[in-house]
């Protein structure tokens, strides 16, 4: 049987957890599968956390004296190793810029020689930012790697967005440019590693890159878990959070309500150019919600409860993802498995997500577009069932597990 080994920062998160759900998807098909993270946040003993590797880590002289001065001049930028100055010139940067998302493409983590990549037959990459070593991993792992793409970071430096880069690449450009001259070194011309696109706009742009140009690319989108994103009676759901049933209900869901590439500032300014009768706007996450003044809002704090975060999706009547850059989010297809019509700006998967009787495409991301957007979403009528029933037939999680394991049996038996 192919062993499967998943290597993903985090079992938790966007990118996170859906590698967790195919993880355990493909458990249930009778795939070997196992998944090696930084953070395990799952009761699961097939998740396992790794530990640093010993020699990629500074040791501390045994000898005071030594120590000492060391320590002294290491302060000083002497004797310090690579990913250490590396590290220092991050903190300061983040110091500088708290809002900017910027991860090295260097770890304390040797991959390549945990026993778990060396008992896999495939390995399958996901989220692997602040993990994995590109000087290392991609040298010594010569077994098929299957990489799936949750976000742009594998095509830059260390930005994991594009406005960000436009924005502060001068600030980040010696660091930048260190950490992509790593990963060209890493990645071109290795012809072990088969991309995998969750959207055709990620495709377009994997397919375009040098660092994947030469490699197969194989689109497999995001999938949900209908099972456990059911479509709880509306009313009834909104008479036990104290909702009248002819308040309009707008939802935005967020872990980090503050993370300023999913675009609450911009959604908060859209209604304020929008007079709702009867609006409520709710808001699942933590943080503070900018000024809303035009419409109600309810502050709920994100949980992980599938059956709660069903029934705040069935309560609304719409979910806004004003998001400013997107992979191929999970929430939408979580709202839409709960019949939920969602309005969603034109990130990547927005095209291949939204249909004429799903939702609205905003043609922009600015709030008059999200603006716009609410307007004609409210002009229509949505039927809940068909928008369960679409999301359902289009992006279940079966479905992606046996795409993923026709990709795994074609690479194993390749190699």
């Amino acid at each position: 049987m192919t062993k499967v080994l998943h290597i993903s920062t985090s079992d938790n998160g966007g990118a996170g957890l859906a590698a967790y759900r195919l993880h355990r998807e493909l458990l249930s098909h009778g795939v070997d599968s196992k998944m090696l993270v930084v953070t395990k946040s799952v009761n699961d003993n097939t998740v396992i956390p790794a530990t640093p590797s010993p020699e990629l880590i500074y040791q501390t002289p045994s000898f005071a004296v030594t120590r000492k001065i060391k320590k002294i001049l290491r302060r000083r930028g002497m004797f310090q190793t690579r990913m250490e100055r590396i590290q220092r010139e991050m903190d300061a940067l983040s110091r500088s810029h708290p809002d900017v998302f910027f991860t090295s493409a260097m770890s304390v983590y040797d991959l390549s020689q945990h026993p778990l990549v060396r008992q896999a037959d495939i390995i399958h990459l996901h989220w692997v930012q602040n993990f994995l070593n590109y000087d290392t991993f991609f040298e010594n792992v010569k077994k098929p790697i299957v990489w799936t793409l949750h976000d742009l970071n594998p095509l830059y430096g260390g930005f994991h967005h594009t406005l960000f880069r436009e924005k502060y690449y001068n600030d980040y450009k010696n660091l930048e440019e260190e950490f992509y001259a790593i990963k060209r070194a890493a990645l071109v011309g290795k012809t072990n590693i088969t991309a995998v696109a969750i959207s055709s706009q990620m495709h377009r742009l994997i397919a375009n890159h040098e660092f994947f140009k030469d490699k197969p690319i194989v689109d497999i989108f995001n999938g949900v878990d209908y099972k456990q994103f059911t479509m709880p009676d509306k009313q009834s759901v909104r008479s036990l959070l104290g909702i009248a049933p002819e308040t309009k209900v707008f939802l935005f869901a967020n872990r980090y309500l503050n993370d300023s590439q999913k675009g609450l500032d911009n959604l908060c300014k859209a209604f304020d150019l929008l007079n709702i009768e009867n609006g409520l706007f709710i808001c699942l996450g933590e943080g503070d919600i900018p000024p809303c003044g035009k419409i109600n809002v309810r502050q709920f704090k994100p949980v992980s409860n599938t059956e709660w975060l069903s029934q705040l999706y069935s309560a609304a009547d719409y979910l806004v993802f004003p998001s400013l850059q997107e992979a191929f989010s999970l929430t939408t297809l979580e709202a839409m498995c709960c019949g939920t019509p969602v309005i969603m700006t034109p990130v990547s998967g927005s095209d291949d997500l939204i249909n004429d009787f799903n939702g609205i495409n905003c043609d922009n991301f600015t709030p008059e577009a999200i603006a716009r957007g609410i307007s004609m979403a409210m002009e229509k009528e949505f039927n809940r069932e068909k928008i369960r029933k679409d999301v359902v037939s289009r992006f279940n999680l079966e479905q992606n597990a046996n795409k993923y394991i026709k990709l795994y049996n074609s690479l194993s038996n390749s190699h």
